[in-house]
């Protein structure tokens, strides 16, 4: 005869199960966030692109710049050129008055777009540079625009 012995009990054993390794859930931003920060902290703008600040001098319902016909253009003097993308022909300076056209979608409704952009007001704006059909001016176009409170 076999006789078996044993120094456990015969219920399970409790064993201590390993806790998993859980890494917090990081929220990841949105390209727009990316962008804004990266405009904000002048790390990184595009090609041809101007980072301007400064007030509206006015605003305007269908213009013309260059040949180019506008759904709403402002007049812009600028206070500071923040950052400057690389390929600018003509950059811009402290001080002087540039007529920039709208080319986003607020444009299209005028009344709308003058209650957000009250003449005085201080701007930070994006501009685009291109050239002219005949070479010999600049045409700005507003990318992106926000009030600076």
């Amino acid at each position: 005869m076999v006789l078996l012995v044993s120094c456990k009990t015969n219920t399970v054993a409790q064993e201590k199960t390993p806790k998993k390794n859980t890494k917090p859930k990081v929220e990841k931003p949105k390209l727009d966030d990316v962008q804004d920060q990266q405009d904000e902290q002048n790390q990184r703008i595009d090609p041809s692109t101007i980072l301007i600040t400064g007030a509206i001098q006015g605003v305007f319902k269908d213009s013309n710049i260059c040949g180019k016909s506008y759904k709403a253009s402002a007049i812009f003097k600028i206070k500071q050129v923040v950052n400057t993308g690389s390929g600018i022909v003509n950059p811009l300076s402290v001080g002087q008055e540039v007529r920039l056209g709208f080319i986003s979608p607020k444009a299209n409704d005028f009344e709308n777009l003058k209650k957000e952009v009250k003449v005085d007001q201080e701007f930070s704006i994006k501009v685009m540079e291109g050239l002219c059909p005949d070479m010999g001016q600049t045409l700005y176009e507003i990318l992106n625009f926000r009030a600076i409170d």
